[in-house]
This record gives C-alpha cells, structure tokens and sequence, in this order.
C-alpha cells in the first residue's frame, strides 16, 4: 500500500530584515521563527529555529526533522479531495520573542510573510 502525502520541508530563511526583529523589541538570540500550514483541517507547525553564526549570521535554520510539516492521507482519491477542498497550501512564517520555549501568542508573536503553493503542482 503506498503512502500518500503533502511533505514541506523548511531548511532557512535568509536576510530576515533587521527592522523586523527591532518591532519585536529583542535580540536575535531571543526570538524564534515558526512556518505553520493547515491542509484538510490539519494544522502542522515546525519546531522553532535556529540561528546561525559566523558566514550563516542572520539566517534562521531548521536543523534535520525540526522544518517537517506533513500530512497523511489514507489514499490517493483522500488527497485529492483535500487538494479540491483548498487547493492552495499557505504556509504562514512568524517570529516569537522570548527564545524557544515561549508559547506564541498576539503580544509577542508578529507575522512575517506567507508562502503559496498550488498542490496541484506538487
């Protein structure tokens, strides 16, 4: 039996705007990034990021299964009628102050962009 999926795999996301991390009101080292995506009634959400040092400095990376969002299907026809149902994933990226712990939430939370993709092409 095969398996069907949608599988996104979040690796970095460079030249995060320096303005962006100043309306948060804190240090790099203090906040987190986050892409979170709902397909069919599902929501997935990446672990917080990472940022790098030295020549990644300024980049937010998700080391090895910390960038998976995925979801399953029990068959083909399954997701297809997820894919009629929405068919347009929107993953939405956000920063969270407080380091990797903090719970997100409207006070210390702010969106950064969002990303389109047509499951049809995927």
């Amino acid at each position: 039996m095969a398996a069907w999926s949608v599988t996104v795999h979040v690796s970095s996301l460079k030249h995060v705007p320096p303005h962006f991390l100043d309306q948060l009101g804190g240090r790099r080292e203090n906040i987190t990034l986050r892409v979170q995506g709902a397909l069919h009634g599902a929501s997935r959400e990446t672990a917080p990021s990472s940022w790098g040092r030295g020549a990644r400095a300024g980049e937010a990376f998700w080391p090895g299964a910390g960038g998976v969002l995925e979801w399953r299907f029990e068959s083909e026809e399954a997701l297809r009628r997820a894919e009629r149902a929405a068919p347009v994933l929107k993953l939405y990226v956000y920063a969270t102050r407080g380091g990797a712990g903090a719970e997100p939430n409207p006070r210390n939370s702010a969106a950064l962009g969002t990303l389109s993709f047509q499951l049809s092409n995927l």
